[in-house]
């Protein structure tokens, strides 16, 4: 793992782990693409043998090594279900997803379906709920509540679990997604993939979060992406989400979280197979490779021609898309020879 200086791309430390455990993928591209989770003045890692280490953010130093509650038993879990079902596994069995840090825990997907927390001083397993979480799925922290939640989906079902205790709040079955991407939040509101009412398309769909039950407040009656690998997005009071692949519907929708009214591109703009949306200001970006800007505001429109990255880009193989970073207005990119950073304040090429 590398620590960068943000501003000037040099190394402040690095920390090599040596570590090896069982795999029960069928290739080497399927290894896990998890992040590092930052909080509370540490960094945490965890590996594809479920390990988990703490590290000090400003030196880098191991503070304490733990093992993934649950890790082996929700592994053999999967592995006996693959093996049975001759299959590959589904959206419990990749590794994209990470962990969040809320309140001196580390909460998130245990690799195994399961979803955990654990005491981020200590290293100690402090709660664990099973079957509830893909480990692609990164939770998302809901504050609407008398205490902190997150909201969390197995490809199928979502949950609300708090934080301090793991207390299964509610339970509710929306669209099965084959890929769990995380559920984008704003305020109490969320947005996801439901089934249409003919029980073939996928629609979007917005939910107010209360301590009950999730109320559905609108939906977007256009055929959505069923792959989950084109992620949802909301930013600054809007929803976004891609349209059906191929189809009529192959749009990038912008929609009012409170109204349910909705706006989309003219045209087809060239949506790539594995495209995510980014909020940056008064602006949103979309494709993965060549980058396209677009007004957030009232104006939902084309900003530029395509910026194309100058770079050679490389983010491996993964199941899902995943975004790349950006921080303070910069886009980090993983490039075939390094790493790269661009200033997305500037107007200059």
């Amino acid at each position: 793992m590398l620590c960068v200086d943000l501003e000037t791309g040099a190394t402040l430390w690095k920390q090599r782990f040596e570590q090896t455990g069982f795999n029960l993928y069928n290739t080497s591209k399927d290894a896990p693409g998890t992040s590092a989770s930052v909080g509370e003045g540490k960094v945490f890692a965890a590996s594809a043998g479920g390990k988990v280490w703490a590290m000090d953010a400003s030196t880098g130093e191991v503070v304490w090594e733990s093992t993934m509650p649950g890790y082996y038993e929700g592994r053999q879990r999967t592995r006996e279900r693959v093996l049975s079902e001759n299959s590959r596994p589904d959206a419990s069995g990749y590794h994209a997803g990470t962990r969040i840090v809320v309140d001196g825990l580390l909460v998130g997907s245990n690799f195994g379906g399961d979803l955990v927390a654990i005491d981020t001083a200590t290293g100690e397993h402090r709660w664990q709920v099973e079957g509830v979480i893909a480990s692609q799925n990164t939770p998302s922290l809901w504050r609407g509540h008398s205490e902190p939640v997150v909201i969390v989906h197995d490809g199928n079902t979502l949950s609300a679990v708090t934080v301090a205790q793991g207390e299964v709040l509610w339970q509710h079955t929306v669209a099965r997604i084959p890929r769990a991407y995380p559920i984008p939040i704003e305020g109490d509101i969320i947005s996801v993939i439901v089934e249409a009412e003919n029980g073939e398309d996928y629609h979007l769909a917005g939910y107010r979060m209360h301590a009950e039950r999730p109320e559905r407040l609108w939906t977007l009656e256009k055929n959505q992406d069923k792959t989950g690998r084109r992620l949802l997005m909301i930013h600054r009071g809007h929803a976004y989400a891609f349209g059906e692949e191929g189809s009529d519907h192959e749009h990038l929708y912008r929609v009012n979280l409170k109204s349910g009214e909705y706006t989309h591109l003219e045209g087809r703009p060239q949506i790539g197979s594995m495209s995510f949306p980014v909020g940056v200001g008064d602006r949103v970006m979309f494709d993965r490779n060549n980058y396209r800007w677009l007004s957030a505001d009232d104006e939902f429109q084309r900003l530029s021609e395509i910026w194309d990255i100058p770079i050679s880009t490389s983010r491996g193989y993964h199941s899902t898309q995943l975004s790349d970073a950006i921080v303070d207005g910069r886009l980090i990119v993983r490039g075939g020879d390094g790493i790269y950073a661009f200033d997305l304040r500037k107007q200059d090429d």
